[in-house]
């Protein structure tokens, strides 16, 4: 057995459990000695915020928020728990691509990856994935996004560069504890940042940024509003605007978001590409269309205002008694429901992607009012599969949706407005339109191409070469 290192030491200014830690630079080390003393030590530097932990050999380590924790490995081959740590973490050594560019995306696991984020991402990664030599890394703090991200790496045969979470404080996402020394190493000609609320990760990245690397940031910009605790998180907005300044580029979703990041920043160099769909899944069915309606989201989300929805769907319920509604998405199966609703609801739950397509081609209408959206994916599927919607006349969704075929726009807070706009989209039955011109907007194979034609040039005319 080589030499096994656990070294914990909490920052100054960290807390635990949400309390000022009053034992500011504590530091504990635990050693555990072999016989033989090792010549080739690696390490891995993990940052956890759950405040108490144990470390085995099949699990990671979390210790309190703030916290360092250095792990010390020794005699790779020899030491089984070094190998048995690594097949559970990483596919970082798979080979590279001949001729490929290297292409770092670096998440928090905050991000909603089961969500727009993810689906975002992922549309992305495929349509670019034969210029591009992908990898992604990530923190482990959520397991759900964390585990969302592995398996779509292993599915697509990407690097997958893991490691744990590094607090900062004013920041609302747990930080990723390895993106200093990804950013700062070179080896990647793009690096990308998502999420204008992930701080902590952002500023890392920002400021370690190797200037051989191109660093690209999509923001989803959304109000300071939106992020719980905001009075909390004064590195948001410093940190979004930094990133906004150091981007070589910054794509945006909607033809709004483009006005509010140059407003921010105007030096920024902000393109519109507006996040894209599947359309060879998201498509018209064969299948006659039930009359029901049809809301998923997050239920767990305030800003969805699903209680909005309901209320709308209630009051449409009573005047259109043969209609029925379907309401799916995380938290879907433990929403109160109005006691109007209850003989002609169903709860889906989470839906699989299959049964999501599904849902939206049977549907005669979509509804979702939230109070804020920065693109809102399923709206645009709902319309790929030649659905109307109705949503909330936003900003941001008015310069996307206005005008768009199957599209009902009306403030969230007018119940007239709202009420007009469900019983015009119960009328539209134009699906054969609706879907085809949601597909020539938004289809991930024309909106990707022009984020991918504009990096491609991007780091042509830096390196006097053509690369794809």
């Amino acid at each position: 057995m080589g030499q096994f290192l656990v070294e914990i030491s909490c920052v100054a200014g960290s807390t635990l459990n949400g309390t000022q830690s009053s034992r500011q630079n504590r530091h504990l080390e635990a050693r555990r000695s072999a016989k033989q003393t090792p010549k080739d030590p690696k390490w891995a530097e993990n940052r956890y915020s759950a405040p108490h932990a144990r470390l085995t050999q099949n699990s990671i380590a979390n210790f309190g928020e703030g916290c360092v924790c250095k792990i010390l490995f020794s005699e790779l081959e020899a030491h089984n728990t070094t190998s048995r740590f690594n097949k559970m973490l990483s596919f970082q050594h798979l080979p590279l691509p001949h001729g490929k560019e290297t292409y770092l995306i670096i998440l928090t696991s905050s991000n909603q990856l089961y969500s727009g984020t993810g689906t975002a991402l992922f549309e992305w990664i495929r349509h670019a994935k034969h210029v591009f030599d992908f990898a992604i890394c990530i923190d482990n703090l959520v397991a759900r996004n964390y585990m969302i991200a592995r398996d779509f790496c292993r599915a697509e045969g990407l690097r997958f560069l893991p490691c744990g979470p590094a607090r900062r404080l004013g920041a609302p996402d747990p930080g990723v504890a390895d993106a200093q020394r990804h950013a700062a190493s070179g080896k990647w000609a793009v690096i990308e940042i998502v999420s204008w609320a992930n701080a902590a990760t952002n500023f890392d990245v920002v400021e370690a940024c190797a200037p051989e690397s191109m660093l690209v940031f999509t923001p989803h910009t959304q109000p300071a509003w939106t992020v719980p605790g905001i009075e909390e998180n004064a590195l948001l907005e410093p940190v979004f605007n930094r990133a906004l300044t150091r981007a070589d580029v910054v794509f945006c979703v909607s033809p709004l978001e483009v006005d509010v990041v140059k407003n921010r920043v105007p030096g920024a160099f902000a393109l519109y590409a507006p996040n894209g769909i599947d359309v060879e899944t998201f498509c018209l069915s064969s299948h006659p269309r039930k009359r029901q309606i049809l809301m998923v989201a997050d239920f767990a989300e305030p800003r969805k205002r699903v209680d909005l929805g309901l209320a709308a769907m209630t009051r449409f319920i009573g005047l259109n008694s043969d209609w029925g509604v379907v309401i799916g998405g995380r938290g879907s199966d433990a929403v109160a429901i109005p006691e109007s609703l209850k003989g002609c609801i169903t709860r889906a739950g989470f839906v699989s992607r299959d049964e999501l397509v599904a849902l939206y081609q049977q549907s005669a209408m979509f509804v979702l009012l939230s109070d804020y959206e920065a693109f809102c994916i399923p709206l645009a599927e709902s319309l790929a599969c030649g659905t109307p919607i109705v949503t909330n006349a936003t900003q941001e969704l008015l310069s996307l949706y206005s005008g768009q075929r199957g599209c009902y726009l009306a403030r969230n807070d007018d119940q007239a407005a709202v009420d007009a706009a469900m019983a015009a989209a119960a009328r539209d039955d134009a699906h054969l339109e609706i879907s085809q011109a949601a597909q020539a907007k938004f289809a991930s194979n024309v909106v990707y191409q022009i984020k991918l034609d504009c990096i491609l040039g991007m780091l042509e005319r830096n390196r006097g070469r053509k690369i794809a």
